[in-house]
């Protein structure tokens, strides 16, 4: 079952028909909403709306994943050419930026 939210509330899509003017109408059981809710219908609702899917705690999650990657490869990226403007064109990604970008001052502390 795919749980659906509608501006009446959550419910489960019964069917999808095309009208005569070529549109689509959604036939959405309604249904309880909350952590408890049991499925039980509470009234039927035909709307041209495209109702929004919930998506699941996993969906969610490999969104968010993606999401990270992507910044994740944006701060690499940005780090290189921020390198690449200092000369830099060694550039290790395990160490910081402080030490990267300013080897001078990584010999004092070699922490990064």
């Amino acid at each position: 079952k795919t749980v659906l939210t509608t501006p009446y509330g959550q419910g489960i899509v019964l069917e999808c028909r095309e009208s005569e003017d070529r549109q689509y109408v959604y036939v959405i059981k309604l249904t309880k909403n909350g952590p408890n809710a049991d499925y039980s219908p509470l009234a039927i609702l035909y709307t041209r709306e495209l109702p929004r899917r919930i998506k699941t705690p996993q969906e969610q999650a490999e969104e968010l994943n993606v999401a990270y990657e992507a910044q994740e490869k944006m701060r690499r990226m940005n780090l290189e050419m921020e390198c690449f403007q200092h000369g830099i064109t060694d550039v290790q990604q395990d160490r910081c930026t402080t030490c990267l970008l300013h080897p001078d001052r990584s010999s004092s502390t070699e922490a990064g």
